[in-house]
């Protein structure tokens, strides 16, 4: 039996693969997240205050990420279709809210090429982005974390266009969070208070 074990969430307590009896002590942790969070509660100045309004993307690498020749995987989603729809968002999502949409790279993103059609992309810089933006827009990305923590809003985007795996993902965090999903590949409109609505 285990002396201690070292417990994230609630469903860690439903994990019976190890043995634990009455004297095993549970030691009940956070996600690694939230160590950053408290991290950079502690920087006093960052160059983000002073950016003009606006939203931020968090890359997920969704056509090249290094997890689909680990796992035998198929891309999410192709580049073919993938980034013409999404800078199109992108495009619509700047002129009606007047916030320009800037990239947080994922940290494995092996891409060469600025595939965002010229916007800026950041790396390493996630939390700070988030904490001084307007919006967040992602997929299913895990770094939505810093969006609850510091209470953003946050828009999940969404294609026929996208795998099953992926979209199922998204489809999870809306129902689990209460967050909108916009599916770019309909006919929408999105105003300047992120409400999504769906053009006839």
């Amino acid at each position: 039996y285990f002396d201690f074990v070292i417990r994230g969430g609630i469903f860690s307590y439903n994990d019976h693969r190890y043995k634990t009896c009455k004297s095993t002590v549970d030691v009940e942790a956070h996600a690694l997240d939230y160590d950053r969070y408290i991290e950079q509660e502690k920087i006093q100045i960052s160059d983000f205050e002073k950016y003009p309004d606006y939203a931020v993307f968090l890359d997920e690498d969704v056509c090249f990420h290094p997890d689909y020749l680990i796992l035998d995987l198929q891309p999410d989603c192709s580049t073919e279709d993938y980034f013409p729809e999404l800078n199109k968002f992108f495009d619509n999502f700047e002129k009606s809210t007047g916030y320009e949409v800037i990239i947080a790279e994922h940290p494995r993103n092996s891409a060469t090429d600025n595939y965002f059609n010229g916007r800026k992309i950041i790396s390493n810089k996630t939390i700070e982005l988030v904490k001084y933006s307007k919006v967040v827009l992602l997929h299913a990305s895990i770094s939505l974390n810093f969006s609850i923590l510091y209470k953003k809003p946050a828009m999940l985007i969404d294609s026929t266009k996208y795998s099953g795996r992926l979209r199922n993902k998204i489809k999870i965090l809306s129902i689990e969070l209460g967050f909108p999903i916009i599916d770019i590949s309909s006919n929408y409109s999105v105003n300047n208070k992120y409400e999504i609505s769906e053009n006839k």
